[in-house]
C-alpha cells in the first residue's frame, strides 16, 4: 500500500502573540533633515538566484497513487519570493506534511499554495508608509515626501547560518537570511533619504513552512528594514520582524487573519518607536 500522510494537525504548536525582533546595524545616527522614500516591496528587486529546490522524492509523490494530490513542487523562479520570505499575501498550506531532501530531511507541508494578493500589498505599503511617519513624528528632524522611490537600489542576501531559537515551530522559510543594502550612484540619491523596505506581508493557515520540525497554527508575518543612505551610501539600517500565531486554530478565518495582521502590525510599529535614530 502507498503511504499515507500523517493527521495535520497532530504535530502543529504555535502561540498568539509574539514581541517582534528587531536588528540594528550602522553607527547610531540622528539626522537633521531627511528625504522619505515611498515604500519599496522587496520581491519588486533583483535578488540572487536561488539554488535548485528539493524536489518531493519518490516515497512522498507515491501519495498521488491513493487519489490525493501529489506534492507542491516549489519553482525556484515562480516562487522565489516565497522561498526568500519575501512575500506579500497569503499562503494555504494542505495534505499534512511530507519529508523532502537527499541530506537533512527538511519536513513542509505537502500542499503549498503561495497566493500574492494586490489587495494586501496595497494595504502593507500604506501602514509601513504610516508607520515609518508615525516613528518619525517626534524626531524633530526635517521631512521631506519624495513622489517616487530612488532609482538602483538594490539588497544583498546574507545566509543566517545555525539555529534561531524559533526554527522548527515559526511561521518562516528555513534557511533564514538577512538583508543588507548596497550602495547606489550618488547622483541618484543625493543628499539623506530613508528608504522604508516591505518584505514581508503575509497571512496563512496553519501548517508547515520549509524546514519547519513543528508546524504553527494559522497567522500572520510582517517583516520591514528601514535603510538610511546618505550620498548613496547605506550608513544604518533597522530590521523590524512581528509576528502573530493562534494557539489552537489551524482554519482561520478572514476577520481573524485580519487580526493577526493587526497584532503583527503594531508588534513592528512598537519596534521602529523604540529603535529609529534612538
Amino acid at each position: 500500500m502507498p503511504p499515507r500522510t500523517l493527521p495535520f494537525l497532530i504535530f502543529l504548536a504555535g502561540c498568539a502573540h509574539i514581541e517582534a525582533r528587531v536588528e540594528r546595524f550602522g553607527e547610531r545616527v540622528r539626522p537633521g533633515a531627511i528625504t522619505v522614500s515611498p515604500v519599496v516591496v522587496v520581491a519588486d528587486l533583483p535578488g540572487a538566484p536561488i539554488g535548485s529546490v528539493a524536489p518531493p522524492g519518490e516515497i512522498e509523490s507515491m501519495v498521488g497513487a491513493d487519489g490525493q494530490a501529489p506534492p507542491t513542487v516549489l519553482d525556484p523562479v515562480a516562487d522565489a519570493a516565497f522561498l526568500r520570505n519575501d512575500f506579500v499575501g497569503n499562503v494555504r498550506f494542505g495534505g499534512g506534511f511530507i519529508r523532502t531532501g537527499a541530506v537533512a530531511l527538511e519536513t513542509r507541508a505537502r500542499i503549498i499554495e503561495p497566493q500574492p494578493s494586490d489587495a494586501l500589498r496595497t494595504q502593507g505599503t500604506a501602514w509601513l508608509q504610516s508607520a515609518t511617519t508615525a516613528a518619525l513624528a517626534d524626531r524633530r528632524i526635517d521631512i521631506v515626501d519624495a513622489s517616487a522611490p530612488p532609482a538602483g537600489l538594490t539588497l544583498t542576501w546574507r545566509p543566517t547560518r545555525g539555529e534561531d531559537p524559533e526554527d522548527g515551530h515559526d511561521d518562516v522559510n528555513l534557511p533564514r537570511t538577512g538583508l543588507v543594502p548596497t550602495a547606489v550612484d550618488a547622483s541618484t540619491l543625493p543628499g539623506t533619504w530613508l528608504v522604508p523596505y516591505l518584505r514581508a506581508y503575509y497571512t496563512h493557515n496553519g501548517g508547515w513552512f520549509l524546514g519547519q520540525r513543528w508546524g504553527c497554527m494559522a497567522g500572520a508575518r510582517v517583516d520591514v528594514e528601514l535603510v538610511l543612505y546618505v550620498e548613496g551610501k547605506p550608513i544604518w539600517w533597522m530590521e523590524a520582524a512581528g509576528r502573530s500565531l493562534d494557539e489552537k486554530v489551524a482554519q482561520a478565518t478572514t476577520a481573524e487573519l485580519d487580526q493577526h495582521l493587526l497584532n503583527a502590525e503594531q508588534q513592528v510599529e512598537r519596534a521602529l518607536e523604540k529603535g529609529l535614530f534612538r
